[in-house]
Parts: C-alpha cells; structure tokens; sequence
C-alpha cells in the first residue's frame, strides 16, 4: 500500500524513512479488554523513541508523520490520541475516527484525510463531526474525497498526488516535547 512513500521519486522530492506498522487483527490498536495499548501500538511507540532518542538514521524530530490505510487508518488515529506531541502531521486514509471524544485542542494535529467517494466503510457523519472539531480548535484539517470512485483503495492516488507531497513537506513541529 505504501509503495509511493519509497520510490524514486518521492524520495527525490520528500526523503523520508518509513515505517510501516503492521496488526495481525483489524482495527485493534488498542486492547479493551485489558484497558491498554496493544502490543503492536507500543511496539511502535517505542520504536519511535528508539530511533528518535539516538538519531539513528538521520530521523528528524520534527518532521515525523502517522499514515495509514484503513485498519491502519484507525492505527493512525490511536497514534494521534496517545502520542500527539511526537508527529507534525497524520494522513489517514479509508477510515473515519469514531472516538472524538478522546480529542481535545492539545491532542489535534493537522490531518490530511483521503477516502473515495463511493467506499461503504465509510461513516460521513464522524467525517463531518471530526472536520467540524477540528475547525472550531482551529487545527488544520483538509480532506480530499476522490469522486466516482467507488471501493476502498485510495493510497496510490493519495500518496502521488503532488499537493498532497508539498502540504506533507510544509508539516513541521514547532516544539518537539517527548513525554
């Protein structure tokens, strides 16, 4: 799904390093039965501070962005809610966010959502709840619906569009805070 991120020539106009997060079972970031993240969100997490901490890589600590597609679009909002201060930017893609609740003004970052017009996964009115917080905290927060398209796969187009590329690039912390 992520291919665009890697190749040659998103790499020549955004050099980014990326890691892809994978969860064994749909949609499930967090455990409610026990009350905690799940393994795969800490993993991650402290994977980050990892690679952040000792600058390995080159990782710059205030250009780290969350994207994810569907399942890992709702993983892109958990990582929104529970680390928010670590990522200038978050790109979920195929999902809505149907936990506001558990946002407030400190926890909203800029976001970019892509979905299709016609993917039945799709709940509009948490999409238009979001857009509606986000607005009145006075956080960006941009959507780009691909009309006449029906399924769910939008990660090709989304990550090639190129004013998706330079609004990516302009996302940067003004103060990293790593808690």
């Amino acid at each position: 799904h992520f291919g665009n991120l890697i190749a040659r020539d998103w790499q020549r106009m955004t050099p980014c390093h990326v890691m892809i997060p994978q969860r064994n079972t749909p949609n499930n970031w967090w455990d409610d039965k026990n009350r905690k993240m799940a393994y795969a969100t800490r993993l991650t997490g402290q994977a980050i501070d990892v690679l952040s901490a000792r600058n390995q890589i080159g990782v710059d600590h205030k250009r780290l962005y969350v994207t994810g597609f569907s399942g890992g679009g709702f993983g892109c909002y958990e990582f929104m809610r529970r680390f928010p201060w670590k990522f200038a930017a978050a790109v979920p893609m195929a999902c809505y966010n149907n936990e506001l609740d558990s946002f407030s003004p400190e926890r909203a970052i800029p976001q970019y959502l892509f979905v299709n017009e016609g993917d039945p996964s799709i709940a509009w009115r948490w999409i238009r709840w979001e857009r509606n917080l986000w607005k009145r905290w006075d956080i960006e927060w941009r959507i780009h619906i691909f009309e006449g398209v029906a399924g769910h796969g939008v990660w090709a187009a989304a990550y090639g569009d190129r004013d998706f590329r330079r609004w990516w690039q302009s996302q940067k912390l003004d103060q990293v805070t790593w808690q």
